[in-house]
């Protein structure tokens, strides 16, 4: 496939995947209506919120492996940060942060302030607290502030107003 095809192919499953993470896991009529296996009593079991992510993540990941590595594409930033929200719903924090600072890196390749870099940043801020020393977490809420300031203006009041969640102490 030629970049512009794969890319079209990845963005189209991206959607997909992300559709499903909102939708939530299926019912237990929707999963007894696709055809899904039921308990050896007949009861059907539809997936927990939490297992359901890992499906959504599980596959977002094998639709990212078949891109070649070289595709860098600032669309992709959308791909990565659908990962880091199916990381989170299955508690893969450290993967939570790692997908969200490459959509930054991403994004940023694009343009180095703008919405998407504020939103992307500050994400990958909060993401931090869960898994990162107070060092890192502190230059990823600098790095935040800073692209708040760049794109809205404002001092660190109007940040702290907008982000009330960063600017809360970290709970450990």
């Amino acid at each position: 496939m030629s970049p512009p095809e794969e890319l079209t192919a990845l963005m189209q499953a991206v959607r997909e995947i992300k559709q499903a993470l909102v939708a939530g896991p299926p019912t237990a009529e929707q999963y007894a209506l696709a055809g899904e296996e039921g308990d050896s009593d007949g009861s059907i079991e539809p997936p927990t919120v939490k297992e359901h992510s890992e499906m959504c993540f599980q596959s977002l990941i094998g639709t990212l492996e078949e891109v070649d590595g070289s595709l860098k594409d600032p669309s992709l930033a959308v791909a990565y940060s659908t990962l880091a929200d199916a990381a989170n719903g299955s508690e893969a924090y450290e993967l939570e942060v790692h997908a969200l600072s490459e959509s930054l890196a991403l994004a940023m390749s694009r343009e180095p302030y703008s919405f998407v870099s504020c939103t992307l940043s500050v994400r990958l801020a909060l993401a931090a607290r869960r898994v990162l020393d107070d060092d890192k977490c502190a230059k990823l809420e600098q790095m935040a502030r800073k692209h708040f300031r760049v794109v809205f203006g404002g001092g660190d009041s109007l940040f702290d107003y907008c982000n009330n969640a960063l600017a809360a102490p970290k709970v450990d």
